[in-house]
């Protein structure tokens, strides 16, 4: 396609198809058209825009956008979405790399027209998070795409502006958390990236909402529930890989407890330990009461031990 563009035919080949189309009335031949049937659309777009670029002469430069514009037209009369052209593109194929692509540049043309001949109100997030079939998807490409100097201010300017619309929408962090693939496997919560994402959203709530202000372990524990949350993050602690963000979020855990005034006989049921009428005392979110009672102990000047929440909870299942 390129070797075409720069080919000295180009203008002959030009000239044949008007000529064709005024000889015959029913003819719909066009230069686009049999370049896109020879081609396909994703290498017709790029080559036209590199060509564009590269153009040496006026006329060569104008041929090539009056072909951009042929191209995105016959999309618009083929009623083409916006979606379509993602797709017809390949932009998943190119990974981040796609922001500073040609294919981006053509996409953001199409759009604008798209929108102005049919009053439509997309923008390139909206568009990019259906391509990407979500904003779990998309944020991991907006992330590498950060970390490349050829990338990262639009992949920046969009993260900014999905931020922007969760908060408009008042998103709650449970919210986001489920937009960003977070809410099926408490496991993977701690090998995802996308979980640096939720915290950015967290800290940009909270300065927006002072009087419900939440953190990543409530959110977690909301969505998981205490127990789930605590018994992960211990098996994660021993894994040298999530070690010290597990631990971390123990800690979070204990004085997010301690701080809203939960007791010892509170967490105990929080962590589900008497579910099979007898506490297993190899299961490993014993060693989390553990902690909170030594936590609570120290803080609270308490005298609480691991046997008393056990005993009450063996009392409590008889009783009834």
């Amino acid at each position: 396609m390129n070797n075409a563009l720069a080919s000295s035919n180009l203008k002959v080949m030009e000239n044949y198809v008007k000529n064709l189309n005024s000889k015959n009335r029913n003819s719909k031949a066009s230069m686009i058209g049999v370049f896109t049937t020879h081609y396909g659309d994703e290498a017709v777009a790029s080559a036209l825009v590199a060509a564009e670029k590269n153009a040496k002469t006026t006329e060569a430069a104008n041929t090539i956008k009056q072909l951009r514009k042929d191209q995105l037209s016959a999309w618009l009369t083929s009623k083409v979405s916006i979606d379509d052209v993602f797709h017809l593109l390949k932009f998943r194929d190119d990974g981040y790399a796609v922001l500073a692509s040609s294919k981006m540049e053509v996409l953001d043309d199409y759009m604008r027209l798209f929108n102005r001949e049919k009053s439509g109100h997309e923008t390139l997030l909206d568009v990019l998070t259906k391509g990407y079939v979500g904003e779990g998807y998309l944020t991991k490409v907006l992330e590498r795409g950060k970390k490349d100097a050829s990338t990262s201010e639009l992949a920046t300017a969009l993260e900014n502006a999905l931020f922007n619309k969760w908060s408009v929408e008042n998103l709650r962090s449970e919210d986001v958390l489920k937009k960003l693939g977070l809410g099926r496997d408490m496991k993977k919560v701690l090998f995802d990236s996308n979980r640096d994402i939720l915290t950015r959203y967290i800290s940009m709530y909270n300065a927006k909402n002072a009087e419900s202000k939440t953190s990543l372990i409530q959110t977690l524990s909301t969505h998981y529930g205490d127990g789930i949350v605590a018994g992960t993050l211990v098996i994660a602690s021993w894994d040298k890989n999530t070690e010290t963000l597990a631990r971390q979020l123990r800690s979070d855990q204990l004085t997010e407890w301690l701080t809203s005034q939960t007791s010892v006989a509170e967490v105990f049921p929080r962590l589900k330990l008497g579910d099979d009428r007898y506490p297993d005392l190899i299961d490993p979110k014993v060693e989390v009461l553990d902690d909170y009672i030594k936590l609570f102990n120290r803080e609270k000047s308490g005298q609480e031990t691991c046997s008393m929440p056990l005993q009450r909870a063996s009392v409590e299942t008889t009783f009834f």
